[in-house]
């Protein structure tokens, strides 16, 4: 075993991290960058195994976040409903991997402007990267932090602070922010809703399997797991059940985690009918009224004809009650592109090569998206893979 093989392994067993294929060269780069000119790997990974703070240090550089108020806003007004049902208070949430703060803020904030009084929930937050729960802790954001349509809640909730905003002082204290990480979690069943969104999909298949079993134990029997919106599916493998909740990207336990998913006769959750609060306007979708017999290729036609918002809109309403389709994903990540939106749409090709990691068309444009943006080591691996499913 040579010694970026024993410092990927020593990352893999310490934060979970998928150390292979893209994610490889990713963290060779955060050692050049974190290692002295005149040391050698050797002494590197000396260091790295007695210093929790490098460790601390390398993770950090090795993390690259994408995060924003309200992603997915679907699961924050799920979240508000299903907490209005239950009848225990305080409610208890935790944002795993929370990065700079806006997935943890946009739960608290869902809850007050559902009604919700602060001594009636808590919301713990915790990720491994020191920067970010610095950043979080202050509560000052980039405008790239706030998209689609913005409304009132940012007024009420932020005060204006030179190009960006801050959380207004009364909220800053609304979130318990620690640095942490998920194979750390508390393995007992206290919480009510844990968010965990776009975590999954980056992990090896046993660390997957370990933070899955650590998910199960930290969660209430009842509670709800918000995940990103390619992994619901896949973590039927792992004792979940998928809600049916459209567009919320939820799952619960499965009866008995030991059961196979065809075992399994879920319990359908009902929730009560929507009721907004006054003044309640995250972004939401415009096509409610969409058929339920839409597909994919419907949304590719849009496209086609380019009508691009449109069928973005229709492809993530289909992809809601069809989550394991590495098609769509693809689709929706050439749709991101076109708009510009690079992060999501390098989301949005990785959650198809998750579904289908063999998708030549998912690996040919993430290599392009890579190259585009200078990460050349990154897109030369997946290059490799759509040269090697060519000559196979």
């Amino acid at each position: 075993m040579n010694v970026i093989d024993q410092i990927a392994g020593y990352v893999n067993e310490h934060a979970g991290f998928e150390t292979s294929g893209a994610g490889r060269q990713q963290l060779i780069k955060a050692i050049e960058r974190r290692k002295d000119r005149e040391s050698s790997l050797e002494e590197y990974l000396g260091k790295l195994r007695s210093s929790p703070a490098e460790l601390r240090c390398l993770l950090e550089d090795f993390v690259v976040p994408e995060t924003f108020f309200f992603r997915y806003e679907e699961s924050f007004r799920t979240l508000a409903q299903w907490a209005g049902q239950r009848k225990k208070r305080p409610l208890r949430i935790l944002s795993a991997a929370c990065s700079t703060g806006e997935e943890p803020y946009s739960i608290a904030f869902s809850l007050l402007e559902a009604g919700w009084k602060p001594r009636d929930f808590q919301v713990e937050a915790f990720d491994l990267s020191d920067a970010a729960i610095q950043t979080a802790r202050e509560g000052v954001f980039r405008p790239n932090s706030f998209r689609g349509e913005i409304g009132s809640w940012r007024e009420r909730f932020f005060e204006p602070a030179g190009e960006g905003w801050r959380v207004r002082s009364q909220y800053l204290g609304l979130i318990d922010f620690r640095r942490s990480n998920l194979l750390l979690m508390e393995d007992v069943a206290c919480w009510d809703a844990i968010f965990c969104r776009n975590v999954m999909i980056y992990f090896d298949d046993p660390s997957r399997q370990r933070v899955s079993d650590l998910l199960h134990r930290a969660l209430k029997p009842d509670g709800m797991l918000f995940l990103g919106p390619a992994e619901p599916a896949a973590m039927s493998a792992y004792g979940w059940r998928t809600t049916g909740l459209e567009m919320s990207f939820t799952v619960q336990a499965s009866v008995d985690p030991a059961m196979t998913p065809s075992m399994i006769k879920p319990k359908p959750i009902v929730l009560a009918p929507r009721r907004r609060a006054i003044g309640y306007s995250v972004p939401r979708f415009t096509c409610d009224a969409l058929p339920p017999e839409m597909t994919v290729e419907d949304a590719r036609k849009l496209a086609d004809q380019g009508r691009v918002s449109e069928a973005r809109e229709m492809l993530r309403r289909v992809l809601a009650a069809r989550t394991d389709d590495a098609g769509g994903r693809f689709l929706l990540g050439l749709i991101e592109e076109s708009l510009g939106n690079l992060a999501e749409a390098e989301v949005q090709y990785r959650q198809a090569l998750y579904l289908e990691p063999a998708h030549q068309e998912a690996m040919h444009h993430m290599a392009l998206l890579l190259r585009q943006q200078g990460r050349t080591d990154a897109a030369g691996r997946f290059e490799r893979r759509v040269s090697r499913g060519t000559a196979s």
